[in-house]
């Protein structure tokens, strides 16, 4: 399960947030896992060569070799790969999104949340596949590498922040408007 950090009561007064979720890939494994498997790998590399290399095919090694550089590569990008992360916070004027990529490099969205609106993709075997903030013309994809699941708990949580935000906002109009 993805790490959703989730802050979604709605508070009482209007400078609050509805809804404020940091969100962040699910990685099983951490580096000690990371540093087993490829000291398992290598170990069970070296030995499986060593007959090979014993009956004069001396290649197998370093092929062997390059295999658990490859794992390595592959693991330490999926590793890095973790460090994304998407915030998303529901005020009462604004809907804030910040997409952090694994690099660290940050891109910020602003809605107004009167305006904005969720919309969804759903495939019929693979249930919600792509989940988007769209006002104006504008459509940014949120929760991108959260699984199906997720992605429907994480839509209706913010379809409820948002249907309170746009009651409140509404609210405030009528009071200050007479």
């Amino acid at each position: 399960m993805t790490m959703i950090d989730e802050n979604s009561a709605a508070l009482p007064t209007a400078s609050g947030p509805y809804f404020n979720a940091i969100l962040h890939p699910y990685r099983s494994m951490g580096r000690k896992g990371f540093f087993w498997i490829i000291v398992c790998i290598g170990g069970a590399m070296l030995v499986m060569s060593i007959p090979f290399f014993l009956l004069g095919a001396w290649p197998i090694i370093g092929f062997a070799g390059l295999d658990v550089l490859l794992l390595y590569w592959a693991l330490r990008r999926n590793c890095s790969d973790a460090r994304a992360k998407e915030q998303i916070e529901i005020t009462h004027d604004k809907v804030t999104l910040v997409q952090t990529s694994p690099k660290g490099h940050q891109q910020q969205f602003c809605f107004n949340p009167y305006w904005v609106r969720l919309e969804a993709v759903h495939e019929e075997d693979k249930g919600m596949t792509k989940l988007s903030l769209t006002s104006h013309g504008q459509s940014t994809e949120i929760g991108a590498f959260l699984h199906a699941c997720e992605r429907e708990s994480l839509a209706q949580a913010l379809k409820t922040a948002l249907q309170d935000a746009k009651t409140t906002k509404t609210m405030h109009a009528q009071v200050s408007g007479g």
